[in-house]
């Protein structure tokens, strides 16, 4: 019976970078990490048994051309129902230690992403989250080597994928999670450290937030 269940269930497809991948087993397709995407499954399991079944296609380290990469293998081979995007951070951190932001072009190949896969899969129910980061301490080392470092400008390099982000929400309608605003909100009421590893990965409570926010956009969707 639990197999047949199972197999009914609807498919929920979490697609990023680290902060998605966050340590997951990727010999084991069902296995889902340690950050949102788990807090996220398990909820959803607890209020609707049965009817959902999970798979994390997060990878550490992708940018949003990376996801356009494995798009066939990754997202169409599992013919989900729902997707959320949970990307950008890379791409923020290596354009801005370039010292060139490419945010058209970010957003260019998002909006590849999105169009392809609905145009594959047509009923695809699709979340967007945007890239966000935190003033942390670490920073400071993680961009010592790069003569034009400092957090405002990191910051409002950011603030232009963010952007981009959401341009591409709107541009196919889909809902969206500006995860930038939220933290920044989240940050009046404990300390980046608390949220943060390093200003881009989240700790534990950081990952409850977002699978909050995850959750929260989902009941309006579903």
């Amino acid at each position: 019976m639990r197999k047949v269940m199972f197999e009914m269930s609807k498919t929920i497809l979490f697609m990023g970078n680290s902060i998605t991948d966050c340590n997951r087993d990727r010999e084991d397709i069902m296995s889902l990490g340690n950050g949102y995407a788990a807090f996220t499954a398990g909820s959803l399991a607890a209020k609707y048994p049965g009817e959902y079944s999970f798979i994390n296609r997060g990878i550490a380290g992708n940018r949003v051309c990376d996801l356009v990469s494995r798009m066939n293998s990754d997202i169409i081979a599992h013919q989900p129902d729902y997707m959320s995007i949970q990307t950008g951070a890379n791409d923020v951190s290596q354009d801005y230690m370039a010292d060139k932001l490419r945010s058209e072009r970010y957003e260019k190949l998002y909006s590849l992403l999105v169009e392809e896969s609905l145009s594959e899969l047509p009923e695809l129910k699709i979340m967007i989250f945007t890239p966000f980061i935190v003033p942390h301490a670490q920073l400071e080392k993680t961009y010592e080597n790069i003569s034009h470092f400092s957090v405002n400008s990191l910051c409002e390099a950011m603030s232009e994928y963010v952007e981009a982000t959401e341009r591409v929400a709107r541009k196919f309608d889909l809902p969206c999670v500006n995860l930038q605003k939220v933290f920044d909100e989240e940050l009046k009421n404990a300390s980046a450290e608390y949220w943060s590893r390093d200003g881009y990965h989240p700790t534990a409570m950081g990952h409850g937030i977002i699978a909050r926010e995850w959750q929260k956009l989902f009941e309006k969707v579903k």
